[in-house]
């Protein structure tokens, strides 16, 4: 199956699908470790704004920003407002450059994963080639509705897993 074809079918599958946020906090509250590199969810992706404002209101929230090819830390100075880059990935108006050396656990966006934790994911391989560089021992954390779990994946060379997926 193809990684095109395959993004289009979950996304019709979750077009309709909501998670109480407090639900989704207290689930995930004891694996956010220190300094969490988070994201913004596009479209029909779960929404974890709930997440970003419990660990922007511990100064712990970071975010990866779109620069060039690849993908570059900020440390969210400020939650909102957004604007939309160029890829239509929603970014805070108020960041600063950090480290990867800053980042403790990572929340990684994911359209599908399969049951070896291999995760499709926007597509570009943006975070792909941003897990490569990252300590392998820091977790890597995504959280997905059911229907976004299936059993296997076309997987590519430089696709990276995840360790831990929280399934709604």
């Amino acid at each position: 199956m193809d990684k095109i074809f395959l993004r289009k079918a979950i996304h019709q599958k979750i077009a309709s699908r909501k998670v109480q946020p407090q639900t989704l906090l207290e689930r995930l509250k004891p694996f956010l470790h220190q300094n969490v590199l988070s994201y913004f969810p596009l479209g029909k992706e779960l929404d974890i704004s709930v997440i970003n404002q419990f660990l922007f209101d511990q100064g712990r929230l970071f975010f990866p920003k779109v620069m060039g090819n690849e993908l570059k830390i900020c440390r969210a100075t400020q939650l909102e407002p957004f604007h939309t880059d160029l890829l239509g990935t929603r970014i805070c108006d108020k960041w600063e450059i950090a480290s990867l050396y800053d980042l403790n656990t990572l929340l990684i966006p994911a359209v599908a994963v399969d049951l070896s934790f291999q995760r499709l994911g926007r597509g570009g391989g943006f975070y792909d080639r941003l897990l490569a560089k990252i300590d392998s021992g820091i977790p890597r954390l995504t959280i997905i509705y059911k229907e976004q779990l299936v059993e296997t994946l076309p997987v590519d060379f430089w696709d990276q897993k995840v360790d831990k997926v929280f399934v709604f």
